[in-house]
């Protein structure tokens, strides 16, 4: 059993190799609320690092509802350029 660092870390890493094969099994970290917030997180930014067009949709459908911030802004910047202004949080 790796500790949230190491499995945070290997997340990261999976998104700088960039090997979009990736991509589901970083999905289900993500969406694995059981996993430290950071291991998440760092899940969400690896999808940004793919840039898979394809992930879009399913990103935007996780962000939607993500209940901490910092993970569903990762998961919007992942999206790329949005065109849906109402999911992003307004600056004030």
């Amino acid at each position: 059993e790796y500790t949230p660092c190491w499995r945070a870390t290997a997340a990261w890493a999976l998104g700088r190799i960039g090997d979009r094969r990736a991509a589901d099994r970083l999905l289900e970290v993500v969406r694995d609320l059981n996993n430290a917030t950071d291991v998440r997180h760092a899940a969400a930014v690896a999808l940004g690092e793919l840039a898979d067009p394809a992930l879009r949709e399913t990103l935007l459908n996780i962000a939607k509802d993500y209940p901490e911030f910092s993970t569903r802004r990762a998961l919007l910047r992942a999206c790329g350029p949005l065109d849906a202004p109402a999911l992003t949080a307004r600056r004030e």
